[in-house]
């Protein structure tokens, strides 16, 4: 009888000790709160948001593995009650170049790592060709320059020596040489187009002028089979399949040009920026003194660009507000992303900036005219860098003979991988081709 007084005493006493302890964990967690053990005290607890690709990738939290793995739709993993501090979070899977990055958690917070790619080691070789040494992927092939052959399109050989005007989804290529311009359709690429003589006949034919010079072939930005021709005192658009020619407008004198999806943007030599509207067939003028410029790109609107001068300082034009900004000295390579959200312009030293011109949201929340600064290594070569259509966190570019994919995060530490080596030059279309240091090309599919 005893026994069983001092037992059901003992259940008693530890049911009692159980609530005093459990009720307040419970009523810690309904409150959102964390033991911080690190500091010492009760905190507000943040969270974590990891999405990436392969799924099959393996999460870490300060080097212990999360027993979670991604869903299969979303390729994300959260993690709730962390208490505030900054956390060393990886990602590893073998062939794979590891990811990792010191987040800070903060209080009631959701802290992102979003579309995070764990890019291959090496890339798979779906094709490949010898004793190449430049190359342009067009639609149904490659234009090539070998060391057997001259400029070749599948075999047949082509007029010119360098192509300058090429689209990978289209048939339609426009090369140079001896000083002259020709037009290929690639569907029956053993006859050409002599743009040149074209264009010097049609301007007596049709517009009744004395013939001028041929100074710039420009591609028209939503016909392939229209040329924009620049003299020096006009421009004009060449109809190839039609042999019909028209003036857009008169120049006094280009100082520098571009296109974007709907317009001719041209400075002349006073300073005077001509917008020409191909859809509408409007002309626009604005008096923005823009003479400096040398070099010009236009985001895919219009709405700004980017201008180079002679001493390599690079500015910004917001033709809207017809505001002039300068944004740095000593410029190697300036670009606007796809969707116009973020211009990147990279320093002669390796600094690279990418600036917000709208609000943008990845892995943070970035508000317009915010500016993000990564540090390229020594090797790095500027004019390589490459958008990734699929992956707009992560861009590509070529150090040396490596092929590197590297992450517009700026958060650290800044994560690179090494997907390719000994090569010399590389193209990213639906496929990503590799150039190699022996005059081998491969190509194969980057996309996961």
């Amino acid at each position: 009888m005893i026994l069983q007084k001092r037992a059901k005493l003992f259940v008693q006493l530890f049911f009692v000790a159980l609530f005093f302890v459990a009720a307040p964990y419970v009523v810690i967690k309904m409150l959102g709160l964390v033991i911080d053990l690190k500091h010492m005290r009760l905190a507000k607890a943040g969270s974590l948001y990891v999405r990436f690709l392969p799924r099959t990738a393996a999460l870490a939290i300060d080097g212990e593995p999360y027993p979670a793995t991604a869903g299969y739709l979303n390729h994300d993993i959260y993690v709730s009650g962390l208490a505030p501090d900054t956390y060393d979070i990886s990602l590893s899977l073998k062939d794979y170049s590891p990811w990792h990055k010191q987040l800070e958690i903060e209080s009631g917070k959701v802290s992102y790592a979003n579309d995070v790619i764990l890019w291959p080691d090496f890339i798979p070789v779906e094709g490949s060709s010898t004793t190449i040494t430049s190359f342009v992927p067009v639609k149904g092939g490659l234009i090539t320059n070998s060391t057997s052959s001259p400029l070749s399109f599948n075999g047949t050989a082509l007029k010119g020596n360098k192509v300058i005007i090429s689209d990978a989804n289209s048939p339609y290529i426009v090369t140079a040489g001896s000083g002259k311009y020709y037009f290929t359709d690639l569907d029956a690429p053993s006859v050409s187009a002599n743009v040149t003589d074209l264009f010097a006949s049609l301007q007596r034919s049709q517009l009744h002028i004395a013939p001028q010079p041929l100074r710039t072939v420009i591609a028209h930005p939503f016909t392939k089979t229209k040329l924009i021709l620049g003299s020096d005192t006009a421009f004009f658009m060449l109809d190839i399949k039609k042999n019909e020619i028209e003036q857009i407008f008169k120049i006094n004198g280009t100082r520098a040009y571009a296109t974007n999806d709907s317009e001719l943007l041209v400075v002349d030599s006073k300073g005077t920026l001509t917008a020409a509207n191909l859809i509408v067939h409007s002309i626009n003028t604005y008096s923005a003194h823009l003479g400096f410029a040398v070099k010009m790109v236009s985001d895919t609107d219009g709405n700004r660009l980017l201008l180079e001068d002679e001493s390599h300082e690079l500015y910004i034009f917001d033709r809207s507000q017809q505001i002039l900004k300068k944004l740095t000295s000593d410029i190697a390579y300036y670009t606007f992303s796809p969707d116009g959200k973020r211009a990147v312009y990279i320093s002669t030293d390796g600094t690279m900036r990418v600036l917000y011109l709208a609000e943008y949201e990845g892995n943070t929340l970035h508000k317009i005219n915010d500016v993000d600064v990564l540090y390229l290594s020594a090797h790095e070569d500027p004019k390589s860098f490459a958008w990734i259509p699929f992956a707009p966190n992560y861009f590509l570019m070529q150090s040396g003979d490596r092929l590197l994919a590297e992450e517009f995060d700026a958060r650290p530490p800044h994560n690179v991988a090494v997907i390719a080596r000994s090569i010399t030059a590389f193209t990213l279309t639906d496929y990503l081709y590799l150039l190699h240091a022996d005059k081998t090309l491969t190509w194969g599919t980057l996309e996961q």
